[in-house]
């Protein structure tokens, strides 16, 4: 699979529309992250859909998994939303 940069949204984008298809706020979004075994703070997640921090890998994955999206879609590069296992 080859990217290149104008096949690339932001991930601050991407955050927001998961979270609104998904009709999630932030602080209901922090609270599931616990279920996963990590605390994502309502503050990071605002700096997130701010652009002011970029998650790391493993926070990528929790909200991916949260949201039911594809963890590469919301890194920001062009491919389906689905998730993997929802193609399975």
């Amino acid at each position: 699979m080859e990217f290149n940069n104008e096949e690339i949204d932001t991930f601050a984008n991407r955050l927001l529309i998961a979270m609104k298809k998904n009709n999630i706020n932030q602080i209901e979004l922090s609270e599931k992250t616990t279920l996963h075994g990590k605390k994502i703070s309502q503050s990071l997640i605002n700096k997130y859909l701010k652009g002011k921090a970029f998650a790391r890998q493993d926070n990528i994955y929790i909200l991916s998994k949260i949201l039911n999206v594809n963890e590469v879609w919301l890194m920001g590069y062009k491919i389906g939303r689905a998730s993997c296992r929802e193609r399975v």
